[in-house]
């Protein structure tokens, strides 16, 4: 037997002995038994909240809300106890206390969403909270009740987490192809053009001096006539190999800068 399986082994006794002491109820067993089959037949955030609720509503008509935060609008109060932004199901935002613990306020009862302690941490907060799960009318509720809610919170926030996370990276993913994209059309196909430019230039250049050498020995061949044309050949000549030289310095400038510019 590995170690890896020992301890495995292990984990599986500690929570059989676990769910023996919480004692749950054959409703309540069936409740979660239910939420989590119909998790597992969705991936979308929307319907883990819907399955959530309505496993509640259904099992035990009991009315919930399950507030999700939002890190873009994180506080932190007098008393220096982070406090965050959250939206409901009907887009209203609530300003609930980050918290690890069950606590009851307007009448209502809130139980920390906590997500996997192993998997990545999508906002950074203590005990990777993620949200809360709010029962209304919840200062009836007895212990026992409490204690199950605790146990579908655990499992929401298992479910949540990786929504959260396969969504973050989906965004990541999805930022990196725009992003690509974007060298691509501003970056990579301007240099190409660019580079065929510089190509298309220096062929003109080539094909200037191969004339200026045809002239040039022209020229040479006509030297001993007595033409005025040929010392206007002669002259034109001479700039056109001046014109050339500049041209190609000025290529050379122009390719020098884009070699030490270019990405690619």
């Amino acid at each position: 037997m590995s170690p890896k399986y020992k301890t495995i082994i292990s984990e599986i006794l500690h929570k059989r002995t676990e769910l023996e002491k919480a004692g749950f109820s054959k409703e309540e067993d069936f409740a979660l038994t239910a939420f989590f089959d119909l998790v597992q037949q969705s991936d979308d955030l929307q319907s883990l909240i819907d399955i959530a609720r309505g496993v509640l509503k259904v099992f035990f008509n009991w009315d919930s809300e399950i507030h999700l935060y939002e890190p873009e609008y994180k506080e932190t109060t007098d008393d220096s106890s982070p406090t965050g932004q959250t939206r409901d199901q009907q887009g209203s935002r609530k300003k609930l206390r980050i918290q690890n613990q069950i606590y009851l306020q307007g009448g209502s009862l809130f139980v920390p969403i906590s997500g996997n302690e192993h998997l990545r941490n999508p906002y950074g907060l203590p005990h990777h909270y993620l949200g809360s799960l709010e029962i209304k009318n919840g200062e009836r509720l007895t212990a026992q009740e409490i204690l199950f809610l605790q146990k579908i919170s655990d499992r929401i926030g298992c479910a949540l987490h990786r929504r959260i996370l396969a969504k973050q990276d989906s965004d990541h993913l999805q930022f990196i192809n725009a992003l690509i994209a974007d060298i691509e059309h501003n970056v990579i196909v301007p240099n190409m053009i660019f580079r065929l430019f510089l190509h298309r230039i220096r062929a003109k250049i080539k094909k200037n001096k191969h004339i200026e050498q045809i002239l040039k020995k022209s020229y040479e061949e006509l030297a001993n006539l007595k033409d005025p044309a040929i010392e206007r050949i002669n002259k034109c000549l001479i700039e056109m190999a001046e014109v050339n030289r500049s041209l190609e310095e000025e290529y050379n400038n122009l390719e020098k800068h884009y070699r030490n510019t270019s990405l690619f």
